[in-house]
């Protein structure tokens, strides 16, 4: 078995992944495309909400200013806010609250997805468990994404503090 470079990899096994590359390139067909168009936006979490600060609703700006001034209380030598660090940290207190705020949507769209196929948590058995658990199972992508941005914003203003 030959390899190419410093990867290790063997040209068969390039050969074959090239190959097999050439089979996950998406629809193909107008009907293809038009069958998953839209995919991403069937539950409306793909799209960002309140992206700019212009159509940030008022909980989320009620919950990015507080994140802010607990942040920027204190960072400057007086016990005043530092000049430089105001920008970032409103940045990022406005993004914390945006994902929590996506966290929040998901989570609605969970206990939503119970009720729109008739499953109830404490009753008997349903015939549509297979389709709450396929919702649970395309709505846990976009959970994990928005923990992961809202606790990497915490941490930015964590350790302004």
């Amino acid at each position: 078995m030959m390899t190419s470079g410093k990867e290790g990899v063997s040209e068969r096994k390039r050969d074959s992944n090239r190959r097999n590359a050439r089979h996950s390139t998406g629809p193909r067909s107008p009907q293809g495309k038009a069958a998953v168009r839209r995919n991403a936006l069937r539950h409306g979490l793909a799209v960002a909400t309140g992206a700019s600060p212009k159509v940030m609703d008022s909980a989320i700006e009620a919950l990015a200013h507080a994140l802010y001034h607990d942040a920027v209380a204190g960072t400057g030598p007086d016990g005043s806010p530092d000049p430089e660090s105001v920008p970032d940290l409103l940045a990022a207190a406005q993004d914390a609250a945006l994902a929590q705020h996506d966290l929040a949507r998901i989570q609605a769209i969970t206990i939503n997805s119970f009720s729109v196929h008739g499953v109830n948590p404490d009753g008997p058995p349903h015939q549509d468990v297979a389709a709450v658990v396929e919702d649970l199972l395309r709505l846990e992508r976009y959970r994990r994404r928005a923990t992961s941005r809202r606790n990497r914003f915490l941490k930015i203003l964590q350790e302004s503090i």
